[in-house]
């Protein structure tokens, strides 16, 4: 039996259908296997190095063709970058202020830690602090900390010797080294519990 000269036309050319057919499959089937794009986060300044080191590196190692963008900001900046669809994703370290405009996916106790310089000498050598032992200590907190302790326990003026009120942990932590401050910060990763 053999193929027409038409025949051989048509197996010739189906041939090369096939072979485009599975180089196709093929070339889907790699674009689906590779993860791409931009993540746009929201986050409360003074969570970024930490959420790198612990989420978003190992995260790039597995998908390095992800682009990261991360918007710092306080909670009002965050809810409006989210709302506006700027942002996809919102890391907070304060409750929300339009909580039934968003779905939360999860949210984690955090830890009251305070520390401070080994030189520093009005430093509470205890593992659980009261209130009370902090009076004549002078500290430095965060934005977003201030907020969340005044929301549990009013004025924090009154029970702390605050120095200063800063916008981010950093900015708080820089006044640790001056050997005279000591930085209360809520620990949202439980590091220095202890």
């Amino acid at each position: 039996m053999r193929l027409t000269a038409a025949g051989e036309i048509l197996y010739k050319r189906l041939k090369e259908l096939c072979s485009v057919e599975d180089l196709m499959l093929n070339e889907l089937a790699s674009a689906t296997n590779r993860v791409e794009g931009v993540l746009r986060f929201s986050i409360a300044p003074g969570r970024s190095e930490r959420f790198i080191q612990r989420v978003l590196h190992p995260f790039h190692e597995r998908y390095p063709h992800v682009i990261f963008e991360l918007n710092e900001g306080i909670i009002t900046t965050q809810e409006e970058q989210l709302l506006l669809g700027r942002t996809e994703i919102g890391i907070c370290n304060v409750e929300l202020t339009q909580p039934e405009k968003f779905e939360i996916l999860c949210t984690r106790a955090e830890h009251l830690a305070l520390v401070a310089s080994s030189n520093f000498q009005n430093f509470p050598r205890k593992h659980q602090i009261k209130w009370s032992d902090l009076r004549d200590v002078p500290v430095a907190i965060s934005g977003g900390c201030a907020v969340a302790l005044e929301k549990l326990y009013g004025d924090i003026k009154q029970k702390l010797n605050v120095v200063s009120i800063s916008t981010s942990k950093q900015t708080a932590l820089a006044w640790i080294e001056t050997n005279r401050v000591a930085e209360v910060f809520l620990d949202f990763y439980k590091e220095l519990e202890s």
